[in-house]
């Protein structure tokens, strides 16, 4: 037997009969594991992933975010695995339903989040982890509020060519910064850019194959471990 209808189940359904769409199978099983995981005491985590996303079923899902409880759900991650179509105006109508609730912004296409980033009226984005990889950045400079942003991943962004001294500004907490492969080559303004993050302590421009996200290299790690061993039996032997 199927377990009963959660709330966000039940909302999503009836907003999907109000503005007469299909509701989306894909919706349905993110409020599904979301009711798994409150009822097995888990930190309620929504993942929504923009690709099963079509522009019909945001009205329904930003209407299950409006009326969203505390309780109800929370955190909530956005990702984009491939570039699409969608409009714009509704990924932002969605990013300001869930509000508060945003964990991770792992995303594509800067465009979609470019008020966010660059229109102080917007008040920023209230994510603690915000992925980039855009072919079409050119600079990176933001304004808003990011006073809960700990980590940003700039990797790739190769059309990423420049740094003004106030870049990182908006970012008071930003500790773990990624920018490999990027474009950016003025030494002088990427230091000044760097030196207004005073709680960094981890900065990345180069990667490997074996690297994801911010964290140690894991081969970097077993070479030194290596090289200590190596280095304390010989060591040893005198």
């Amino acid at each position: 037997m199927s377990p009963s209808l959660s709330t966000l189940e039940t909302r999503y359904l009836d907003s999907c009969k109000r503005h007469e769409v299909e509701p989306n199978s894909k919706v349905l099983s993110w409020f599904y594991e979301a009711k798994i995981q409150k009822s097995t005491r888990q930190k309620c985590n929504m993942a929504i992933l923009l690709d099963c996303l079509k522009d019909a079923d945001f009205p329904p899902l930003v209407d299950v975010f409006v009326e969203v409880n505390s309780s109800d759900i929370d955190a909530a991650d956005i990702t984009q695995a491939s570039h699409c179509s969608l409009s714009k105006d509704f990924i932002i109508s969605l990013l300001d339903a869930i509000n508060l609730k945003l964990q991770i912004g792992d995303l594509l296409d800067i465009s979609l989040v470019d008020d966010f980033l660059r229109d102080p009226s917007k008040g920023g984005l209230s994510c603690h982890v915000l992925n980039l990889r855009s072919s079409q950045m050119g600079d990176f400079n933001i304004s808003g509020s990011f006073k809960h942003l700990h980590t940003l991943n700039l990797d790739f962004c190769a059309s990423l060519t420049s740094l003004q001294k106030d870049s990182f500004a908006c970012l008071p907490n930003l500790m773990c910064l990624s920018m490999c492969e990027t474009g950016v080559t003025n030494l002088w303004t990427t230091s000044a850019a760097l030196s207004k993050l005073t709680s960094l302590v981890e900065l990345r421009f180069q990667n490997c194959m074996c690297c994801k996200g911010t964290g140690p290299c894991p081969v970097s790690c077993s070479v030194t471990e290596d090289l200590q061993l190596t280095c304390h039996r010989t060591g040893s032997g005198n």
